[in-house]
C-alpha cells in the first residue's frame, strides 16, 4: 500500500474519532415539537384557572365552582370533587396542595364565604376561619408543610398588591391563624398595577410583576421589600428557574438575573413573533410556557438562560391559565375546558 494512501486513511480515522468525541460531549437535541396534545375535557362551565400537583388538577369553573380531577390517566381525567359557589358568584381562581389535600377556591365578592380551605378527598373543612382578602385576585398560589398552609395572592386593587395569609396546626385536627409567627402580610406598589408573581425555588423570595414598572423582589418570611428592575415591556407575570426570573412582558420575554435580590437586572429580552398579549408564565425543567391570551401557548427552551429559544406554539382559542410539572402541561381554555399536553 502506498504511503499516500496510508496518509489518507489515517486522516479519515482521525476525523471520525474527533467527530465521535464531539458528539459525546454535546447534549441531546431538543425535539422540534416536544409537546403533544393528550386530551381535552369539557368543563361544566367556563374554565378560568388551573393548578396541578401530583395526580390532581384543580380547575376554577366559574359558576360551577372549583373542580378537582384525578389525572392519573392523562387521557381520561376523572372529576372527584366539586366546591360549589353561591348562585350569583363565580369561581375565578383555585389552588391545591397534596400535603393535606386542600383546595382553595376564590370566588367574587358576592359570595360571603369565598376564601376558605376544603379537603378535596373527604369534603371536610379543616379550619372554620376564612382568608382576609379582597376580591380582585389576579393570581393565587398555595404552599403547605406538615404544620402550616400559606396562601399567596396578587390583587390589582389600588393599594393592595402581593398578599399572604397563613394558618398553623395546633393539634391533629385543629388549625389556627393566631398560632403562627406571622399572619397577614402585604406589599403594595406606590402606583402601578400588580398583575402576577412567582416564588423562588427555595420559597424565600417572591418576584412580583408590576405592570410598566417591571419586576420587584420581596423576601417572603417576613415580607421585606428588596430590589426591582424595569423590564423592556409590560410585566404581566413572572416565574423562577434557579437564580433567573422569566417575565411575560406582554409582547416580549425578559430574563432577570436575581442572584442578588437587592439588585436584580435584565440580562436579555427577546420578541416573540406574532405575540399579542403574553399574560402568564410557568416553568418546568428546561422549558418555559408563556400564555398568550389571543394565540395559545409559546413553548420556550431555557436550557441556556441567556439565550431563550421559542421552539413550539400550541394553538388554543381562548386560553385562560396554565400550570406544568414533570413533563406535563395543563391549560384551561374558555372554549375547550381542561387541555393536557405531555412530552
Amino acid at each position: 500500500m502506498s504511503s499516500q494512501l496510508w496518509r489518507v486513511l489515517l486522516s479519515l480515522a482521525s476525523m471520525t474519532t474527533l467527530l465521535a468525541l464531539i458528539s459525546c460531549d454535546e447534549p441531546p437535541d431538543i425535539p422540534a415539537q416536544p409537546y403533544r396534545l393528550i386530551s381535552a375535557t369539557t368543563t361544566p362551565a367556563t374554565a378560568l384557572d388551573v393548578d396541578a400537583e401530583g395526580h390532581y388538577v384543580a380547575v376554577a369553573a366559574s359558576a360551577y365552582g372549583g373542580v378537582v380531577y384525578d389525572v392519573s390517566n392523562l387521557a381520561h381525567p376523572v372529576q372527584i370533587y366539586r366546591d360549589t359557589v353561591d348562585i350569583s358568584a363565580s369561581c375565578r381562581r383555585v389552588a391545591i396542595e397534596t400535603v393535606h389535600n386542600y383546595i382553595y377556591t376564590d370566588a367574587d365578592a358576592t359570595q360571603t364565604d369565598s376564601y376558605f380551605l376544603m379537603n378535596f378527598i373527604d369534603g371536610s373543612r379543616p379550619w372554620q376561619g376564612d382568608f382576609n382578602f379582597s376580591s380582585n385576585v389576579d393570581e393565587v398560589q398555595m404552599v403547605a408543610t406538615a404544620d402550616s398552609v400559606i396562601v399567596f395572592r396578587t390583587d390589582y386593587s389600588p393599594g393592595d398588591g402581593l398578599q399572604s395569609s397563613l394558618i398553623c396546626r395546633t393539634s391533629d385536627t385543629t388549625w389556627d391563624g393566631t398560632a403562627c409567627p406571622w399572619w397577614d402580610q402585604q406589599w403594595s406598589p406606590l402606583r402601578p398595577r400588580v398583575r402576577g408573581f412567582g416564588l423562588s425555588p427555595d420559597q424565600q423570595y417572591a418576584a412580583v410583576a408590576v405592570d410598566d414598572q417591571g419586576i420587584h423582589l420581596n423576601r417572603v418570611n417576613p415580607f421585606e421589600s428588596l430590589g426591582d428592575t424595569i423590564t423592556t415591556g409590560v410585566a404581566y407575570d413572572c416565574a423562577w428557574s434557579g437564580n433567573y426570573v422569566y417575565v411575560a412582558d406582554r409582547y416580549r420575554i425578559s430574563v432577570v438575573d436575581a442572584s442578588d435580590p437587592h439588585h436584580p437586572f435584565v440580562v436579555t429580552s427577546i420578541a416573540i413573533t406574532g405575540a399579542d398579549r403574553m399574560a402568564r408564565v410557568v416553568i418546568d425543567g428546561n422549558y418555559a410556557f408563556f400564555l398568550d391570551e389571543l394565540d395559545g401557548i409559546y413553548v420556550v427552551d431555557i436550557s441556556n438562560p441567556l439565550q431563550p429559544r421559542h421552539i413550539q406554539t400550541l394553538s388554543l382559542q381562548e386560553p385562560t391559565s396554565l400550570d406544568a410539572f414533570d413533563g406535563k402541561l395543563f391549560v384551561t381554555d374558555a372554549v375547550q375546558g381542561l387541555v393536557i399536553y405531555s412530552r
